[in-house]
């Protein structure tokens, strides 16, 4: 799911249209945040994958101020919350 955020493969084609159509919506995403002051990372249940905000990041496109244009998150209420924290919206 995460491997198409090289260009390197397509120029970055498959990535966006997962933004595009915002395929990553209905994935039950979890923030997790740590207490020994190590970054906090995202997590999908059902199967269980854990990713940081970089790869997070790779599905967000903001305009030129920063602000969110569009992301493979759709309504996400988890992804909304990140890109309020964020500054993005």
């Amino acid at each position: 799911m995460f491997n198409c955020t090289s260009p390197r493969v397509d120029k970055g084609q498959f990535r966006e249209l997962i933004i595009y159509f915002d395929l990553l919506e209905h994935l039950d995403f979890i923030n997790i945040t740590t207490t020994n002051q190590s970054p906090s990372f995202f997590r999908v249940n059902n199967p269980t994958i854990n990713t940081d905000s970089e790869i997070i990041n790779a599905y967000i496109k903001l305009n030129d101020g920063g602000k969110l244009l569009k992301s493979a998150f759709g309504q996400n209420a988890i992804l909304f919350q990140y890109c309020e924290g964020k500054g993005y919206i």
